[in-house]
This record gives structure tokens, sequence and C-alpha cells, in this order.
């Protein structure tokens, strides 16, 4: 949902500009329609608001025909959306063009639609069936006392006929100052983070997704079906309280579906782009103080032993590959005698699970006929300046390209939908696209999780879950990305805790679902569903201790066999090498909206933060050796040297970082 202020257009003005579009001799013929002596567009609109009971009944007396009243409906449903109405026959279109009521138009594709003016709407709402959390419509079929309660409560006159007054409220709910004066009007600001809940789920829901009991006249006396099974007393009479505030504010209205008659809340759309916007400032500060308390936690301590690094371990291999075939087995990791064989040089524990994966999935190496092989970016990537290697793999990790066993927990720690990732793989791979390495671990259960239109597994078009898996994908690259941007600005080689660096991931994830909800609130005409949990929900108890677990995989699966970090004994601190957590930006994304993204989380305008240029030159280690046939080689030398420095000799001991190397002078 956009940020940027725009012109505001009032419900009347919108009226008249459609009435502008029929030509002079059709509106003549509208104003003759309706008693009236004027047929300019301004007249008539006024005439309209002025006395609706006119406009209704004589709409009525015309639209007898069911599917001609379905269309209505349907377009007073959609206002200021529009709606595909090529479906209906032409008569029923003609009619309605007749009243006024619609302008028939073709798309691009020649189909035709239409859209309904707002103040149309509020004119028709009482005879409308079906239900939108318009204020239009909401309050086009509230009582009295619901109008004028809160006509009281904004200090607006009640002026003009009811479909006025009407337009007045929804026209005062949708200025930016009238959040904050609600808020400031709630006994608790917190209270209203109960509207942010139903905005997650797309502004409207089933009242007992966000409340544990029902409002009923005999509260405490209630059936037993009508409040949440164990839910202590206290804690509905809370909520009690919290949902009648709400209510009596108009932050939420409360009816009954029109099809299956259960309860809903809604949050009135003319308010959804202030909520939004001040749930995302909150998500963007909770994200800003967990990057300053993890900044403070920062001291310099003793060092452990260097992990060993994965492009150094990568050359080692690739030598070793070259002197003997290095088998796999069935699973495409290396097998018992070839590990066997590597361990006995290896002065350090080497994971090679992590080590083959990675290099796999980067295309390092690849299997053919049961041996290890060079893979398409064997020269380029092992040839590679060490931080840039870092960088490459990072990015293709936040891309979902690699780090399949680093993000074994992902899917589970976002609350991705398992019934929907079943069916989003299969339809990704039958249209031959990517299955990100993180999207093939599986999820959790449909009815633990989910944001935005809410849906069986199986309802919703192919077309609509391939939609949806870019939501998501973007959804992780944002998470992922944004994350080590943040831990890039952190002091290099300082220790840190998990906890911090687990309470960032967790803000991160909340405050890119609450982003994401922006688009989905901003395009009512499709119904959207975020398969994966709500913003509200990350920071839970449940949702705590699997970020922890997945942050953990990612740290021992990528990170340490990386060298970008290092784990204290016990695990609970980290040692960042915050240098090279700095990616490449990703295809598509525009130049400088990283920059823009830390500033507005952070509020540092003069921020300083440069992502790598791709291709741009970087600096390399200056080979040291001067020797003809040194005993003992660094693994930061280019491959061809290493080759030539290597020659016929047999690696006797890999230490990390160097090789100690057979012959006259070894050790």
């Amino acid at each position: 949902m956009s940020d940027t202020e725009e012109y505001f257009i009032s419900h009347r003005e919108r009226l008249q500009a459609h009435l502008d579009e029929f030509t002079p001799r059709q509106r003549a013929r509208i104003a003759e329609f309706y008693g009236l002596e004027h047929d300019a567009p301004e007249f008539i609109a006024q005439a309209w608001l002025a006395d609706p009971e006119n406009v209704v009944e004589r709409v009525l007396d015309e639209v007898t025909s069911p599917m001609a009243l379905r269309l209505l409906e349907e377009l007073v449903l959609e206002h200021d959306i529009g709606l595909s109405i090529g479906w209906a026959p032409s008569r029923h279109r003609q009619l309605l063009g007749r009243l006024g009521l619609i302008k028939s138009r073709r798309d691009e594709r020649g189909e035709y639609y239409a859209v309904v003016p707002g103040a149309i709407a509020a004119i028709l709402a009482p005879e409308i069936d079906g239900q939108r959390p318009s204020l239009l419509l909401l309050l086009g079929r509230a009582g009295e006392d619901a109008l004028a309660r809160l006509e009281a409560k904004y200090r607006l006159e009640p002026t003009g006929s009811r479909a006025e007054r009407v337009i007045d409220l929804a026209e005062a709910f949708e200025q930016p100052e009238t959040v904050n004066d609600m808020i400031e009007a709630l006994p608790n600001p917190d209270w209203i983070g109960d509207a942010m809940m139903v905005l997650e789920l797309g502004g409207v829901c089933y009242w007992q997704q966000i409340y544990g009991y029902d409002i009923d006249p005999t509260f405490g006396q209630a059936p037993d079906d009508k409040v949440v099974p164990l839910m202590r007393s206290q804690d509905r009479q809370y909520q009690q309280d919290v949902a009648e505030h709400l209510l009596e504010a108009g932050i939420l209205f409360r009816f009954d579906d029109p099809v299956i008659g259960v309860p809903m809340v809604a949050v009135p759309e003319e308010l959804w782009r202030e909520l939004w916007t001040l749930g995302r400032r909150w998500l963007l500060d909770w994200m800003a103080q967990a990057y300053f308390d993890l900044s403070e936690q920062g001291a310099r301590r003793a060092s452990v032993e260097s992990a060993t690094e994965l492009q150094a371990v990568l050359k080692w291999l690739a030598l070793e590959r070259e002197e003997s075939p290095l088998s796999v087995d069935e699973e495409g990791q290396l097998d018992a005698k070839s590990r066997s064989r590597l361990n006995a040089l290896s002065e350090r524990e080497v994971p090679w699970l992590a080590v083959v994966s990675l290099a796999r999935e980067a295309r390092i190496f690849e299997v053919r006929e049961g041996q290890l092989e060079q893979g398409v970016e064997f020269e380029a990537m092992l040839n590679a300046p060490r931080r840039r290697f870092a960088r490459e793999l990072l990015l293709e990790w936040s891309m979902g390209y690699s780090g399949a066993r680093a993000d074994v927990l992902l899917a589970e720690a976002i609350g991705l939908d398992e019934a929907w990732r079943a069916r989003a793989v299969g339809l990704l791979r039958e249209h031959g696209e990517m299955v990100p390495a993180w999207m093939q671990s599986h999820g959790v259960p449909s009815q633990e999780t989910g944001g935005g239109w809410l849906r069986a597994p199986e309802e919703g078009s192919d077309e609509a879950v391939l939609f949806e898996a870019g939501l998501v994908f973007a959804f992780v690259l944002a998470i992922k990305v944004t994350w080590l941007d943040l831990l890039s600005l952190l002091a290099a080689d300082h220790w840190y805790t998990l906890d911090g660096m687990v309470e960032l991931m967790q803000c991160t994830a909340a405050a890119s679902m609450f982003s994401q909800l922006g688009m989905v609130l901003e395009h009512q005409n499709t119904t959207v569903y975020l398969p994966y949990q709500r913003a509200s929900f990350f920071m839970d108890a449940y949702h705590g201790p699997k970020f922890r677990e997945w942050l953990e995989q990612v740290l021992d699966e990528l990170l340490v066999p990386l060298g970008v970090v290092r784990r204290s004994e016990g695990g609970d601190l980290v040692q960042l090498d915050t240098r090279q957590l700095r990616v490449d930006s990703p295809p598509g994304w525009p130049p400088g909206h990283r920059r823009q993204m830390l500033v507005e989380i952070l509020g540092d305008e003069d921020l300083h933060f440069e992502p790598p240029s791709p291709g741009a030159p970087e600096l390399r280690p200056v080979s040291l050796v001067t020797e003809e046939e040194p005993t003992r080689v660094s693994l930061a030398e280019p491959l061809a040297a290493l080759r030539g420095l290597v020659g016929d000799r047999r690696v006797e001991r890999f230490d990390g970082r160097f090789l100690k190397l057979s012959g006259e002078g070894a050790d």
C-alpha cells in the first residue's frame, strides 16, 4: 500500500464525474425518469443525494429481473473498484445505463466493465444483499442510533439525507488524523492491535478468529458454544471490554455472514490505509530496537579457532579429485571411502554434508557416473576473491537457489501452509518454474496459519496459486536480504548473542509480512491468500523457538562453512565478519531501494550504505611464495597457481587454510 499522499476526491465529486460521462441527451432522459427539472450533472447528483428514497423506489420499479438485480448487487458491492459485466445480457446492462447507474466501457481486451460510484452504493445499500467492509454499505444498512452515535463521537452535524450523512461519516473516517484520534480516545492504545489482526486477514474475518467469546446479552451465562473451551472468564471479560470499545468507536463492525449466518468482524475500508501505515511503522520501530539492542551487545573477546572456509575446502577437493576420483553415494554425497581418505589428511573436522550440498547447488561440482566432477561454475567461483565467493553464495541462498540444508526448517518457522506448499510445488514443476530450495521442506497445517483472504487448500485457481507463489518468494527474499543488510551494519569481528539475531529475524519477518499485506488491501478486486503466518503471531511463544532452530541451521549449514561467522563453544554467541554479509542486489531491485529501506527502519537519513557493484574489481591476496617448490601453500592462491605450486607432489595435510606438500624439505 503506497505511503504517498493522494489527491482526495469526494464521493459527491465522483458521482458528478460519473454523470458527466453521459451525453446531454442521455442525461436529459435520466433527469426525466427521476422527475427532475434540470439535467446538469451537479444538479442530478444533488437531487439523488437529497432524496435517496426516490432513487431507490424508481430503480426497484424498473430492475425486477433476478439477473438484473444480481448485476446491480454485484456492482454496488464492488463500488469504486469496477466489475467485469460481459456475463450479463446486454438488455440488463442497457437498463442500468438508462437509469444512470452505470456507464459501460470496454477494456483493452474488448470485455465490458463498469464502475458504480460510492455515492450510488450509499443510496442503494439498504436494498442490497451481500457484504463488503465499506462504511457506505456498513452504515448504509445501520440503524439511526448507530449513525447518530458516530456523528456525535466524531463531532459531525447530522445534516442532509441518510445517504449524505453516511457519505460524510465515510469521508471523515478517510482523513489521516482520524486513526490517531481514535487511538487517543481508547482506554488503552494497544487495543488497536485487534484491528491490526483483522487487517491481516484481509480486513474482514470470522468473529472468533479474533475473539474467544460471542456477544450475548446474557454474557457470563452464555451456552458453551458461545465461548472458546477452557478460556478463563477474566480473559473473556477483557476481550469483551476491548471489542465493545472498538465497536463503539466504529473501528470494528460486526455483522452476520449473508450466506451461512456466522458472525463476522470487519475494519472499515476507509481506515485501512492509515491503520496499515501505523502498524507497519510500529513493526519497523521494533526492528530498529532489535537492531540497536543487538548492536549494543557486540563485544570483542578471545576468538575461537578459525573455521574451515568453504572455498578453501573446495579448492583442496579440486586438487584431490585431479589426483584420484572422489566417489559419491546414492544421495549425491561423498561415499565412506572418499570421506575416510580426506579425513585422514585434514587437521580440521569438515562438515562434508554441508560442503558437498552447497558446492552442488552452486554448480561448482556436479555428479556424473557416481563421481564428483567439475560444474559449470567451477573456475569462476573457485577463482573469485574470498569475499566475492561468500557474497555470491549468500545471494543464491537469499534467492532460494541454494541452502536446502540451511533452510530445512524455514517453511515451518514462517508458518508456510503445507497444503498450499504441496500444490504450489506441483504447479511450479508442471510449468517448468524454479522451486526454491527452502520450499522443498514441509510447512505447517493449514488451520494454523495464513493471512490475507483465507480459503480452503483446494480452492483458488492455478493462476492464483502461481501468483501467490511469487509473493511468497518475494517475502522470503525480503526477510533474508534485509536481515543480512542490518547485520552488515554491525561492527566487524565482534561477538553477538544468538538470541538477539533470532529476534531481529523475527521482527524482519513480521515487518515483511505486513508490508506485503498492503498490496492485498490496496487491490481489493483480487482475493489474495498469503500462505504464511500473520505478523501478529511471528513473535509468539510458538514461533520464537522455530526461528531459533531455523537460524541455528543457517549458521551451521551455511554461514559457518562459508567462514563468515564463528560460534562460541556453547553456541549462544556468534562472531560476525560483517564485511562479507552485504550481498549484491537481487535482479529487478531498483537502485537505492535497500538503502531507503534501512533509512526507514533506522531513521538515519545520513546512513551510508552501498551494496557491492556487480563485476567491480576486488582486491585479491598477493602471493608471497618465492620458492619454486614450497612445502606449504595457501589456498587463497588462484587455482592455476595452486596447480603449478603443487605440481606432481602429494598433499600430506590440510589445516583449513594451507596445504602441506610432500617432497624435499617437507616436515
